[in-house]
């Protein structure tokens, strides 16, 4: 299991990503650089989880390849679920 990220910081991603959709890559250091160069965010720690976050590179992927959240899991008409 992953860990649980506030919603503050999902906000934040899911913001940074609509802004600067372009800016964003898999590089910690980078991303912090233009967290700094595009943002004032005076708290190191949001910071350093933004940076650090895979939500924007990872959004951005699933909307280049057309992939949704939607739709994943187990259905209602699943046997094994049902006692069937």
């Amino acid at each position: 299991m992953g860990r649980i990220k506030t919603q503050i910081v999902k906000r934040y991603a899911k913001l940074l990503l609509e802004k600067f959709p372009d800016k964003f890559t898999d590089d910690f250091e980078s991303n912090k650089r233009v967290l700094m160069e595009h943002t004032e965010i005076k708290s190191v720690k949001l910071r350093n989880q933004l940076a650090g976050l895979h939500y924007p590179t990872d959004d951005k992927e699933n909307q280049r390849e057309g992939n949704s959240r939607e739709g994943r899991g187990c259905s209602a008409g699943n046997s094994a679920y049902n006692g069937n």
